[in-house]
């Protein structure tokens, strides 16, 4: 429609080449692990050829970007739980349960940091 209001015809065999090139250059596995990291939505765009070294890629920088998603929401929660200990915590039994938590964390957050250590992109 919007080519027909400016009196263009579109054609189609040279859309799909430059679209089909345009995927071509985009999906490489470098670009892929970008994607991941990024945390966006793979959409199964890519050509058979190429599509299985940017699926990998995207893995690779997906699992990444979940790992310090994870270990985000990990530091938040150290943080929460180290101002309520700072604010004072009057229950000895809920005193107890929060630097249990805190200590909890902490190893949950040193294991994350180690495994995003171990697996370079």
């Amino acid at each position: 429609r919007a080519c027909a209001e400016f009196a263009v015809a579109p054609n189609a065999e040279a859309y799909m080449a430059g679209r089909r090139e345009g995927l071509m250059a985009f999906c490489t596995h470098e670009r892929g692990v970008a994607e991941g990291r990024a945390g966006h939505a793979y959409g199964s765009v890519c050509p058979q050829e190429v599509a299985a070294d940017f699926r990998e890629g995207y893995a690779r920088g997906h699992a990444r970007f979940e790992l310090e998603r994870r270990l985000q929401a990990v530091r938040e929660d150290i943080a929460r739980t180290e101002a309520a200990l700072k604010e004072g915590i009057r229950e000895p039994r809920e005193r107890s349960r929060a630097v249990e938590r805190l200590e909890n964390l902490t190893r949950e957050a040193g294991g994350l940091e180690q495994e995003i250590a171990q697996n370079p992109l």
